[in-house]
């Protein structure tokens, strides 16, 4: 995993004759939505597994309500 990357940010913002001027600066740790959202290759076994899974009953129950209609 990445190390997360240090951003700085401005904190507090002044106006100077019309212009706007960053008064304090602070700094912002983050790492990346992917990163954060990353699985283990046993993880995506299992979360796969279940999709098939789930896919192969929707298939059956179509192709038993299929068979049936036709009877």
């Amino acid at each position: 995993m990445k190390q997360p990357q240090t951003h700085y940010i401005c904190s507090e913002l002044v106006d100077v004759q019309g212009v706007m001027f960053c008064k304090t600066w602070v700094a912002y740790d983050s790492t990346s939505w992917l990163d954060k959202l990353a699985i283990t290759k046993q993880e995506m076994a299992i979360i796969g597994g279940s999709i098939i899974g789930v896919f192969a009953i929707i298939l059956a129950f179509t192709l038993v309500a299929k068979a049936v209609k036709e009877l």
